[in-house]
């Protein structure tokens, strides 16, 4: 009788609870955020009144994809749409750091991995969709009739959240979704391989020259 009365007192209690859901926790993490417009950017909330000139190098951390989501072509039947494995992630994450590395090390802003030096921002990032143009049909790959071309090899969205490296402050979260110049090509893994890294090194560039708009109104 007594476990009947501690389950029915805390069925109590859960139901009485606020239900916090993704978006609840999404919100809490951007309070006190306002938007900002930033060329070339979708959506890109900042804390204001951050004096972001103070701000003399940039930490980058590895690419996060374990929240990520598959946005399929029309059609697709769910047997052929993949699992992101480490195989597949590999490409996103090694061309993702190459390029921030590559752009931020040319000025000289790159500071090493994990520093939490007074100055340095520190810049979080998670692809959120991939929503390829095409996934090959299992059936057609049994047959060898797997040759396809397509304008771009799809979409990637991405979220990058910022932080000042030495406090922790979460100082400002950017949404953005974009693709590879279109243009009419064979779908396989080197044009993807081609296509990513031409994506990742726009966000690379938007960001190195564009960093100094996040306090702009």
């Amino acid at each position: 009788m007594m476990n009947l009365v501690r389950l029915s007192t805390v069925c109590i209690a859960l139901m009485a609870a606020p239900l916090v859901t993704a978006a609840g926790v999404e919100a809490s993490a951007n309070a006190g955020m306002e938007k900002v417009e930033v060329k070339r950017l979708d959506e890109v909330l900042a804390k204001p009144n951050i004096d972001w000139a103070k701000y003399t190098s940039v930490s980058i951390t590895p690419l996060d994809m374990s929240t990520t989501t598959i946005k399929a072509p029309s059609g697709t039947h769910k047997r052929d749409i993949p699992e992101l494995t480490e195989k597949i992630q590999a490409p996103f994450k090694d061309l993702y750091l190459k390029a921030f590395t590559r752009e931020f090390s040319e000025d000289g802003l790159l500071a090493e991995a994990g520093s939490k030096k007074s100055g340095t921002l520190r810049i979080d990032s998670k692809i959120l969709e991939l929503a390829p143009t095409y996934i090959p049909d299992s059936t057609m790959n049994a047959s060898g009739r797997n040759r396809a071309y397509t304008q771009t090899a799809g979409k990637i969205q991405m979220q990058f959240d910022i932080y000042d490296a030495a406090t922790g402050e979460h100082l400002a979260t950017v949404t953005d979704k974009r693709e590879a110049t279109k243009m009419w090509r064979e779908n396989n893994s080197v044009q993807n391989r081609s296509q990513i890294n031409q994506i990742m090194g726009t966000w690379a560039r938007i960001f190195r020259t564009h960093l100094d708009d996040l306090g702009e109104k």
